[in-house]
């Protein structure tokens, strides 16, 4: 929804709310205040409740000042449960879940409507009427059968309660939020709003402007950039789209590759450490891991991801004929570091402090932040003056409602599912289809992964889609790093599937495409994506987790394997002038390619010898050997 235009008080209140805000995260994290990590909780929520409410209850809409008494009912209904949670910590920490007033149950309701509808405000229906079936689920399990995930059925006072508290809304992905996540809200604002996006963005111009379709590999580097340090698909495609999209299509790009090449590349920076966004650390609390294995682990997947788009990128341009970006608008290279190291600086100091000194996540973020205050004061234009500081730590608590009420939506469902015990009984469903078949298995967890994330944003879709599946998996015997990673990349890759592609609309609407068209041609750039999860089920060199030959091994033939995915899907060739593949070279190809990703020399050897074979079969091939000019 398009920001509010507000009366100067209420801006006024709003700024000092989010500075508010950010003042007390920072404190907290830095341990000058200290308090329970519940009180946090409850501020933090009611902070997220009254900057997102407020702009929607009192604004200013041609000209004159409006109020909408339903979003005021909302903003109360949400800020009287969480001061009386304050008044009542006690009755919280030693009773809740045994002992329910009827106080909790008039208050947990209110909070519960007042969230769902901020997240009805802010990211739309998808996710509220989600959470409503899943309310509904646990109350009223007991009217469905067995075989359709029947359950005895929860009162509908203790599932309240129970929603209403620590094992719901107010749980495990509240306290990451509180914690860890927030923080990279801030810094990711402290760096936009320094000019860092600017330079990452030329950064991508001086290093792949020069090369063929330069205007999309810059999309791709770009969109990986920001990606890694937003983690929002759609907030990335919104941003660098509008920088991107127009390039490639003056460029010769059709308007459905140019967004499908956006789309794809803003959703991967999900995949790409070194931040990956909310969502990886919710999946190290889960996991209970450190943020730092979840980051290696993700490391080469990842940059396969980018790798599969670059070449399919650079195989679309081949055919096309489109060259490099012009001389004028390619950046140099050390020009845009002499000018934007101080943008690069506290990444590099967030990596070091993570990979090499293995701090927090979150005192890694601390730091960051404090190295970027201290040497934006090096230049004018960098400069966090009083006014640029208050305007960041104000846009970076504003940043955080949309996220908020998502978590705290995706908090009940986590809540009912425990209740419920809908995953055991969903994985127990799961298991008897595949008969302890690792890849049907998958197959059917990455299916329901997708449908329950069609238009819901990434971290809402894993933490449904874990809390409902990962257990199957695990069941099998696959490690739950991997199990997580797994599901994480469904999620994600659901904001790209047809038919409901949220971040492929996001991007068409840019491109004015045709939206199913952009997103047939987003699904097609992904195809890596939707294959890497399934190569590192088994295949534990893929994440790491192996010796140095068999990663470097598992590494080449998978680079391998996309080379030849990549001709196969754009039947086009890298050799010379580009050339029509024939259809069976193709679909040979795409055999060589599933060899080459299965574990096993004999495998390797069998793809590499069909390679060989179907290339020096075509006799366009024979002709250039000989010298001869080859024709299509």
């Amino acid at each position: 929804m398009a920001e509010q235009q507000l009366s100067k008080p209420i801006g006024i209140i709003e700024k000092t709310l989010g500075v508010s805000m950010s003042l007390v995260i920072i404190l907290y994290s830095t341990n000058l205040i200290r308090f329970d990590l519940m009180i946090l909780n409850i501020m933090l929520l009611m902070f997220v409740i009254l900057l997102g409410y407020l702009p929607r209850t009192f604004y200013v809409q041609d000209g004159k000042n409006k109020f909408s008494i339903i979003n005021l009912i909302f903003m109360l209904f949400g800020i009287a449960p969480n001061i009386y949670l304050l008044l009542n910590l006690d009755h919280v920490y030693f009773l809740w879940g045994s002992i329910w007033e009827p106080e909790d149950l008039i208050f947990g309701t209110m909070i519960i409507l007042s969230v769902l509808y901020l997240a009805k405000l802010y990211i739309g229906w998808t996710l509220p009427i989600v959470a409503l079936v899943f309310i509904l689920y646990t109350v009223f399990g007991y009217v469905l059968p067995n075989q359709l995930f029947g359950h005895p059925g929860i009162p509908i006072e203790r599932a309240i309660a129970h929603f209403f508290g620590p094992s719901g809304m107010y749980g495990t992905v509240l306290n990451v939020f509180s914690t860890i996540i927030v923080i990279f809200i801030l810094f990711g604002t402290f760096l936009i709003n320094s000019g860092a996006a600017t330079t990452l963005l030329d950064l991508a111009k001086s290093v792949t402007g020069r090369m063929r379709g330069g205007s999309a590999k810059v999309a791709v580097a770009g969109s990986a950039l920001m990606g890694s340090i937003n983690g929002n698909p759609i907030a990335n495609v919104a941003t660098t789209g509008h920088l991107t999209i127009p390039l490639m299509k003056k460029q010769g790009f059709k308007p459905e590759f140019a967004g499908g090449v956006e789309a794809v590349a803003s959703s991967g920076g999900v995949f790409l450490p070194p931040i990956m966004g909310a969502t990886a650390f919710v999946m190290a609390e889960f996991l209970g891991v450190s943020y730092t294995e979840v980051m290696v682990a993700a490391i080469l997947p990842g940059i396969l991801y980018y790798v599969g788009i670059f070449l399919l990128v650079d195989l679309r341009a081949h055919k096309m004929g489109i060259s490099n970006l012009a001389k004028e608008e390619i950046p140099k290279f050390l020009s845009v570091l002499k000018t934007g190291w101080i943008h690069l600086l506290p990444i590099v100091v967030l990596v070091y402090m993570m990979l090499v000194v293995r701090s927090s996540v979150s005192k890694a973020g601390l730091v960051a932040i404090g190295v970027l205050f201290l040497i934006s004061f090096l230049r004018k234009e960098t400069r966090m003056n009083v006014p640029k500081l208050i305007q960041t730590l104000s846009d970076s608590a504003k940043s955080t409602v949309s996220l908020g009420a998502i978590i705290a939506t995706a908090g009940i469902i986590i809540g009912s599912v425990g209740i419920t015990g809908l995953g055991s009984r969903f994985g127990s469903v799961i298991l008897s289809y595949a008969q302890d078949n690792v890849y049907l298995a998958g197959f059917l967890v990455a299916i329901l992964c997708i449908i329950l994330g069609m238009g819901l944003p990434t971290i809402a879709a894993y933490v449904i889609a874990v809390a409902v599946a990962a257990s199957t998996l695990t069941d099998l015997g696959v490690s739950p790093l991997t199990a997580h990673l797994f599901v994480f990349y469904f999620a994600a890759l659901s904001g790209l599937t047809p038919p409901v592609a949220l971040t492929s609309y996001t991007a068409a609407t840019i491109a004015k495409s045709d939206m199913m068209k952009t997103s047939y041609t987003a699904f097609k750039l992904a195809i890596v994506g939707y294959v890497i999860p399934f190569v590192f089920l088994t295949n534990p060199a893929l994440i790491l987790k192996a010796g140095v030959g068999e990663i470097l091994l598992t590494v080449t033939t998978a680079v391998i394997a996309l080379i030849f995915a990549a001709m196969a899907l754009e039947a086009a060739s890298f050799i010379g002038k580009s050339f029509y593949w024939y259809f069976w070279q193709r679909i040979l190809f795409v055999v060589v390619a599933v060899l080459l990703v299965i574990p096993g020399i004999i495998t390797d050897i069998s793809g590499l010898a069909i390679a060989l074979v179907t290339i020096l079969a075509d006799p366009r091939i024979i002709k250039r050997i000989g010298g001869q000019k080859a024709t299509n």
